[in-house]
């Protein structure tokens, strides 16, 4: 039987990029995520911050980048550019860290072995948690959050596989 498989964006949506600015997750320590602000513009930009419910302002040079680390318990992170060189995109852009993934796949497939249960078959090529969350249906209408834990030694380029039951 052909089970479809639905992949979103690991930030659940939101726009992390625009023609001004970048931000990336490049690491967590501890119960921090470090994030990477990158002014893709020609120009010196003051450069608004918001999370944690503080706004504050730093000012980057041209095409430069820097890091800051915010709590996992704030999931949100904006920042936009208040001055740009002409015409390039001014509007916020967004991390959702809350629900990126802690893993990044060489590849995943899914198999429905019966009724009720799937098997979740995946290459890991970057691991940074120990558990990620997937959403399953049966009718493509109702879905259930299930959790796969990794193992404690799980390996970047092994290939793992879960059962998971969808009722």
């Amino acid at each position: 039987m052909c089970l479809p498989l639905v992949s979103l964006a690991q930030n659940g949506g939101q726009i992390a990029e625009n023609e001004s600015l970048k931000l990336q997750i490049v690491g967590s320590v501890g119960n921090k995520t470090i994030i990477q602000v990158t002014n893709k513009q020609h120009c010196v930009t003051d450069i608004k911050f918001y999370h944690d419910g503080i706004t504050t302002t730093k000012q980057f040079n041209c095409l430069a980048s820097d890091t800051f680390q915010v709590t996992l318990a704030d999931c949100s992170v904006k920042a936009k550019p208040l001055s740009n060189c002409g015409g390039a995109n001014m509007g916020w852009v967004e991390w959702n860290v809350c629900v990126a993934l802690p893993i990044k796949f060489e590849w995943i497939t899914t198999t429905q072995l019966d009724k009720n249960t799937i098997e979740v078959k995946f290459k890991p090529s970057v691991v940074e948690g120990k558990e990620f969350y997937i959403q399953v249906s049966s009718d493509g209408l109702n879905f259930k959050r299930a959790a796969i834990i990794l193992p404690k030694d799980v390996q970047v380029g092994q290939i793992y596989s879960a059962k998971v039951k969808i009722q």
